[in-house]
Order: structure tokens, then C-alpha cells, then sequence
């Protein structure tokens, strides 16, 4: 789940650094209100924004670091073919924009996966990460962003990364 900037410096695994980078962005441009918050799975870096800034209505994490997460997992999953079938099954789950849909889809999902031998293995890491927390991720809890602000913010975190680290 780490991306190449986190393997790059280690140190951004650290909260207490994440917490200093927000401190002093706090102290250079003030707090900051954001209605939605995206960001990686890295906990590190969400904790540190809500110690420092105003708690966001919304907080999501970015798709494609998801869509990542469950491409480096799925190594999981004992055959070529399933894999195949249980990526295009998540990604259909996640972008089902009808909330009882979603909820339906992602019981279903859940239950066919643990129950299948091949897959169980998937369906623990699923469970733990994902099952637990579907507003963080699934496009239907998105819609507030996309019918507020008319359209779906695209990835920039390798531009903040940018010009947070190398000035």
C-alpha cells in the first residue's frame, strides 16, 4: 500500500514527521477546511492532517491506491483465472454509485469469496481492510464530492509530493 515516495524516504512511515510537515504548513498558510479529504491507506498521513487542520465532512481514500492495494493482493488468490474474475468483480463493486446496490453486491462479493478455497485467503485481507470501512473507498459514498463540486477530483498527489519535498 506504500507508494514510491514512502519507499523513496522512509521516514514518511513516521507520524511524528507527517505531524511536523502539517505543523509547519499550518504556521505558513493557516489552517486549512477542506469539506473532503482523499488520500492514501497510509494512516500517517491522514492522522497528522486531523491533529493539525479542521476535521473534513468526508474522508476517502484515492482509488487508485485502492485499486493498487488489491492488484498487489491478489497474489492471494491460487489461480490466474480467479484473479481475473475477482479484479473485475472489485472493481465493479467499487464503482456501483446506488449505495443498497453497493451493499448488496458487497455482501455477496464477500461471502463468495470466503467461501471458495482459491479465494479465502483474499477474502481475510478484504475483510480487514476494506469490509470495515466502505465509505472510505466505494464510488457510491463518493457522490457527495461529485454532485457538491461537479466533478471528481484527479489524482495530485505527485504534484503535492512535488512541490511539498523539493520546494
Amino acid at each position: 500500500m506504500q507508494d514510491s515516495l514512502v519507499q523513496e524516504w522512509p521516514e514518511l512511515k513516521s507520524e511524528d514527521y507527517m505531524l511536523a510537515i502539517m505543523t509547519d504548513a499550518q504556521s505558513r498558510v493557516g489552517t486549512i477546511n477542506v469539506d473532503v479529504f482523499m488520500s492514501d491507506m497510509a494512516e500517517q498521513f491522514a492522522n497528522a492532517w486531523l491533529e493539525v487542520m479542521n476535521s473534513p465532512k468526508l474522508r476517502l481514500y484515492c482509488t487508485w491506491h485502492v485499486d493498487q492495494a488489491w492488484r498487489k493482493n491478489l497474489h492471494k488468490i491460487k489461480t490466474k483465472e480467479k484473479q481475473v474474475t475477482v479484479y473485475k468483480q472489485l472493481r465493479t463493486v467499487l464503482q456501483e454509485t446506488d449505495v443498497l446496490a453497493f451493499d448488496k453486491m458487497l455482501e455477496a462479493l464477500y461471502v463468495s469469496l470466503y467461501e471458495d478455497k482459491d479465494t479465502n485467503d483474499f477474502a481475510e485481507y478484504f475483510k480487514i481492510y476494506y469490509m470495515k470501512n466502505p465509505t472510505l473507498w466505494a464510488y457510491c459514498h463518493k457522490n457527495w464530492c461529485r454532485n457538491k463540486h461537479k466533478y471528481v477530483p484527479r489524482n495530485n498527489a505527485p504534484n503535492f509530493k512535488t512541490n511539498i519535498f523539493q520546494g
